[in-house]
């Protein structure tokens, strides 16, 4: 009969055979496995390494190029640009919060253009700021105003002065010489800020003449939603006719992948909207020497041709207008 010391033997004895093979099996593999173990780190390192030197030199490349793009459009917009716009008066028109880079590379391609680049109006905030709302209303002279019928007013009030001093398709000239009062309103109660171009006329003739065109610039995430003024502005001049507009976004983000999702996004309402649709163009690679190109050629095109939409992001037509 096995007894309780008959197990515990047999329990010891297994343990012990198994301490000893494990004794073993680190004495005869272990030293083998760990230098095993050593040159897979090792190669795993300079693989590693491999990768770091390659994105570096990438992101060596990248900055190049976008060094060459930015030189390209400085010194050659004079050579590309200057006979289509010549004395066309031109202001951009944007908002905080979109590409930085890119607005400097437009800006640099209308001064270095024979266009009459008059400036940058920039949407501030305070158009947004419900604080300022009794003020906004008090500006524009509609007191009664608050709300989003506030913010429509403001948007229509604006197209129209601009429409007046816009050019008109068909060949018509506009006649509109005096300083609009609404603009100006705001520019002085700050809701609108007005940059002077280096060579534009003074502050004082802000839309102070006629056949102006007009760059619109946004983005994905603007500082003020484009409903609250751009879409209101931009409805109010595609009502009737071709409005003397391109409207223009630059991609932004590190994800690749995500960057061309997200590049038509911000023109979506625009292009889907059938009347806007026909009655403007816009462009959604700002960010690229293609886009400059586009919003230059397309400025050029106001009154003469049908607008388009260009770019790569859903929605575009093709890269560049026709010529």
């Amino acid at each position: 009969m096995i007894n309780l010391r008959y197990h515990i033997v047999s329990i010891t004895a297994v343990f012990l055979a198994l301490g000893l093979g494990i004794a073993m099996g680190s004495g005869f593999f272990g030293a083998a496995t760990v230098d095993q173990v050593r040159k897979n780190v090792d190669g795993a390192r300079r693989e590693a390494a491999d990768a770091r030197a390659a994105r570096d030199a990438l992101s060596t490349e990248l900055e190049r190029r976008d060094q060459l793009e930015r030189d390209f459009i400085e010194e050659g917009s004079e050579t590309l640009f200057a006979n289509d716009l010549a004395d066309v008066p031109v202001v951009l028109l944007t908002v905080g919060g979109v590409d930085d880079d890119s607005l400097d590379a437009l800006r640099a391609a209308l001064e270095s253009s024979r266009a009459e680049f008059e400036g940058t109006l920039q949407v501030n905030d305070k158009l947004v700021d419900e604080g300022a709302a009794e003020e906004l209303a008090e500006a524009i002279g509609e007191p009664g105003l608050t709300g989003s019928a506030l913010q429509a007013f403001v948007g229509s009030a604006v197209a129209s002065e601009m429409l007046d001093h816009g050019a008109k398709p068909d060949g018509e000239t506009s006649e509109a010489e005096t300083i609009p009062t609404t603009t100006r309103a705001l520019v002085e109660a700050g809701f609108l800020g007005y940059e002077v171009a280096p060579d534009g006329r003074e502050e004082e003739t802000l839309l102070g003449g006629s056949d102006y065109r007009y760059v619109v610039v946004t983005g994905v995430a603007p500082d003020v939603p484009d409903a609250a003024f751009l879409l209101p502005l931009l409805e109010a001049l595609t009502v009737d006719d071709v409005a003397p507009v391109v409207v223009a976004t630059a991609a932004t983000g590190d994800d690749p992948a995500e960057v061309e999702e997200t590049r038509g996004v911000p023109l979506a309402a625009l292009r889907q909207d059938d009347a806007a649709s026909d009655r403007l163009s816009t462009v959604d690679d700002l960010d690229e020497l293609a886009g400059i190109v586009a919003v230059m050629q397309a400025l050029e095109r106001v009154g003469d041709a049908e607008p388009g939409h260009y770019g790569h992001g859903e929605g575009s037509d093709r890269l560049l207008p026709e010529r």
